[in-house]
């Protein structure tokens, strides 16, 4: 540009002389995608806040229970971390027992399942938007977890209510726009759950992160049976041994369930020699941090003597 005199003298541009609302995300020409849920990074790229995602599991990567594929599950057990079986013998088909990035379950014919989301996570009220990958289709109902209303394709929308649990429940393609479970089956993966009107990228994160948040509603030792090195105690007297920490702090104070190293439920092993105890062992839980102590119902601990368990640490919702 070229002037006719003196060259204007460059003046900054300021916030107040801007009028409110005349800028539009349209007007903006950074990369990625632009909504009311995405910020402006400083490289000019437009990028989700972490941590959007209520679902935890979404890509079904983590399977502390070792849930086997197509494996018949009674309604309301538990299969992959978080995901439960939403209907009378419900099963679905995946490659990998514990994948490194999310893969695609296959939920059988006649089936479901189910994501309980904890109130806790549910810190603004309003619309949030489910969204995920495949065939399935879903359905959400807010504080309760008693499911009604009818089954749609992705994305879904519910209207959260502050700390209030949001169930969802998953089945196959053909029972869209109806309230009956699907009669055949349905593909899912990349289930998410976040705040706003609009469904945007899955939020992958690190194998790691995703077994802490599980680990929260459940752990286990590596394994049930058959591995030395598992938590131990020492006995103090002939009753009771000292307990040992959980991994991860509990959502409520979980049910314990103790199995020795040869994979007795109910009983500890002596660290000497492998053996069983004589009596039935509890693990009196006093605590979402841990195990207070272990308790031989026979006396038959042997006062300093290490004893070792296997367990389950229960305290889903």
């Amino acid at each position: 540009m070229s002037y006719i005199g003196n060259k204007p003298t460059a003046v900054p541009l300021t916030s107040a002389d801007i009028t409110d609302g005349t800028i539009s995300l349209a007007d903006l020409s950074a990369t990625g995608t632009k909504n009311s849920t995405t910020f402006l990074r400083g490289d000019n790229t437009f990028a989700s806040v972490q941590g959007k995602n209520l679902i935890i599991n979404g890509g079904f990567q983590v399977n502390q229970r070792t849930y086997v594929s197509t494996t018949a599950t009674a309604d309301g057990t538990y299969m992959h971390d978080r995901w439960r079986s939403g209907t009378t013998d419900s099963s679905y088909a995946f490659s990998t027992a514990s994948p490194a990035s999310p893969q695609t379950v296959t939920i059988a014919a006649n089936n479901s399942i189910e994501q309980v989301i904890d109130g806790v996570k549910v810190i603004t009220a309003g619309t949030h938007t489910i969204s995920w990958t495949g065939t399935a289709t879903a359905r959400g109902v807010i504080n309760t977890q008693t499911m009604s209303g009818n089954f749609a394709v992705s994305p879904i929308t519910v209207t959260a209510v502050l700390n209030q649990v949001i169930t969802l429940q998953f089945t196959g393609a053909d029972a869209a726009g109806g309230s009956t479970i699907a009669t055949d089956t349905g593909t899912l993966s990349k289930v998410q759950c976040e705040e706003g009107a609009d469904a945007t990228t899955f939020e992958g994160e690190d194998y790691g992160i995703t077994l802490f948040k599980c680990q929260r509603y459940y752990e286990q030792s590596e394994v049930l049976t058959g591995v030395k090195g598992m938590p131990q105690g020492v006995a103090v007297n002939v009753i009771n041994a000292t307990g040992f920490a959980f991994l991860t702090p509990k959502r409520v104070v979980p049910t314990v369930v103790l199995y020795s190293r040869n994979g007795t439920l109910g009983k500890v092993s002596s660290l000497g020699t492998g053996s069983d105890t004589a009596g039935a062992t509890a693990a009196l839980a006093s605590s979402i941090y841990h195990v207070h102590r272990l308790q031989e119902g026979s006396s038959g601990f042997t006062a300093g003597q290490a004893y070792e368990a296997h367990y389950t640490a229960d305290a889903e919702l």
